[in-house]
């Protein structure tokens, strides 16, 4: 029954919720875009140089990447907090579990992935 499902269907109405869903949604497309972008120029130099390191490096970077991305979501570091690296590499080496190495793999398969995509898909270029 059609009315069934209206009633125990619960919908948000909150403007604010709604905006603030678009604008984690657009930086993450923005940010994730022109990440792709510079890794994809990345790959152009390191062929000219390294060409059969080439995607090796940008594996290292994907992980790299997702290393960043665990430090700035668990440890709220930010980029101006370079100049304690010490601080930063022991509060990430005390936090080394299973979890952690999951985190950094799901992120970096991810970012892997998507440049495949990014770059596969734009060779008809």
């Amino acid at each position: 029954d059609y009315n069934y499902y209206l009633s125990i269907t619960e919908y948000n109405y909150d403007f604010k919720i709604w905006l603030a869903l678009v604008h984690i949604a657009l930086g993450f497309i923005i940010g994730t875009y022109f990440g792709l972008l510079t890794l994809k120029n990345l790959k152009k130099i390191f062929m000219k140089k390294y060409k059969s390191l080439s995607e090796i490096l940008i594996i290292g970077i994907c992980i790299l990447s997702g290393v960043g991305i665990y430090i700035g979501r668990f440890f709220r570091f930010n980029s101006w907090d370079i100049i304690k690296p010490f601080t930063i590499l022991k509060t990430f080496i005390d936090s080394l579990n299973l979890f952690t190495l999951e985190f950094i793999s799901i992120i970096s398969i991810f970012i892997y992935f998507a440049y495949l995509l990014f770059t596969k898909g734009k060779d008809y270029e």
